[in-house]
């Protein structure tokens, strides 16, 4: 399996990511929630040296990591 850094989604490859940008991405996933009128550009603006696509990106990493984590413990 490839390491979380070296996926790609939608053209936009995903680079290292911090232990702060991470808290900070998921902090403001709670506090922007789904449905938040320029949601994705909030998220982005909270996260220091990220732009929105890599944000999308990340957050799309997370949920197949969690999707694929779920399924393992199903087994």
């Amino acid at each position: 399996m490839e390491p979380v850094e070296e996926l790609v989604f939608d053209g936009v490859e995903s680079c290292s990511w911090t232990q702060r940008q991470q808290k900070v991405l998921e902090k403001a996933l709670q506090v922007y929630p789904k449905g938040t009128p320029e949601r994705w550009d909030k998220i982005a603006s909270s996260v220091p040296g990220k732009k929105k696509e890599e944000c999308i990106v990340r957050y799309k990493e997370l949920v197949e990591i969690v999707r694929r984590k779920k399924q393992a413990s199903e087994k």
